[in-house]
């Protein structure tokens, strides 16, 4: 791995990329969970354990011939973990540590590894967008995003099936009961399996939809709350443009986006794009570059932050 200048604001980069996949629901998640719970530790779906991560490194040397026991290496850990999270010491030998302690896939590896070295930058996209009108349905910011994955899968005809978001946000305001997810279609049914309740969807202008979940307790100032629910679609008369994007007022800190497509409808070409608005896709183009799928069918972007922009893809058949 590569040294010098790059290292340092790649290792602040890694760190929050390491914790955003140890949050995210799946395989890495899971491992800590378990730990986790065979200690009895506290598990909060928006938080790392990073005593429960320590669990699992400590594990991880000590069945590959660590000559200490697991509980005494997961105490010697702790400042390491702690560090590397938030990307103020970690090295490439603590970095290698998670990699093949939690078993992190070739994609997810090699994106970290790219990340450390600085051969991928900090990218915060700051937009132009402007504000919603008071009369457009949408509400005034009343939270703030500090994580988001969303994974969009297009179908063998060409049609988007479902949506995934995993969402942390945090309140901005004391005593916030929902919160307002926009979607661009009538024709979608909203579940969410952990955070609060779907309402029905309604209009709110311009040919776009909100449905509001409702949280299980309303949320203090700066309350962290998690969020994950799935869009799954059912178009039944026009097929929508190709693209999948997401727009924001508000500052949406780490915002991982990917579009999976199936193998018998693959596009012809694709890019990456940031858009003016929420407007024509073909007519509101500030950038674009167009790229590759990868082995899975799939395109993939992360940003550390996005604000008042309209960022995704758009692809041809």
């Amino acid at each position: 791995m590569a040294a010098g200048s790059q290292q340092v604001p790649g290792q602040r980069a890694a760190g929050y990329q390491l914790q955003a996949l140890l949050l995210r629901v799946g395989v890495y998640r899971e491992q800590w969970e378990e730990a986790a719970r065979h200690s009895n530790r506290v598990i909060k779906r928006d938080e790392v354990n990073q005593a429960a991560v320590c669990d699992v490194l400590a594990q991880y040397l000590y069945d590959n011939g660590h000559p200490d026991t697991d509980t005494g290496l997961a105490r010697q850990l702790k400042d390491r973990v702690s560090r590397a999270l938030r990307g103020k010491g970690l090295g490439p030998e603590t970095l290698e540590l998670f990699v093949e302690a939690f078993g992190l896939s070739p994609h997810d590896r090699q994106r970290l590894y790219n990340v450390y070295d600085g051969h991928i930058e900090l990218v915060e996209i700051i937009g132009q967008l402007v504000p919603p009108s008071p009369d457009s349905g949408i509400r005034p910011p009343d939270h703030r995003t500090a994580l988001l994955f969303e994974h969009h899968l297009v179908g063998r005809h060409g049609l988007p099936v479902n949506h995934h978001t995993q969402q942390t946000i945090y309140s901005a305001v004391d005593g916030l009961t929902s919160y307002q997810y926009g979607i661009d279609t009538a024709e979608a049914d909203v579940r969410v399996k952990h955070g609060g309740t779907a309402g029905e969807i309604y209009p709110i202008g311009s040919g776009y939809y909100a449905v509001d979940i409702k949280f299980p307790r309303p949320l203090g100032f700066r309350d962290l709350h998690y969020l994950d629910y799935w869009t799954n679609f059912r178009y039944s008369a026009t097929a929508p443009p190709p693209e999948f994007r997401r727009g924001t007022h508000q500052r949406v800190e780490h915002l991982d986006m990917r579009v999976e497509f199936h193998r018998d409808k693959l596009p012809r070409r694709i890019w990456w794009a940031e858009w003016s608005d929420y407007l024509d896709p073909n007519q509101n183009i500030v950038q674009r570059q167009q790229i590759e799928l990868d082995d899975e069918h799939s395109v993939h972007r992360y940003l550390d932050a996005i604000e008042h922009a309209v960022v995704g893809f758009y692809w041809e058949w």
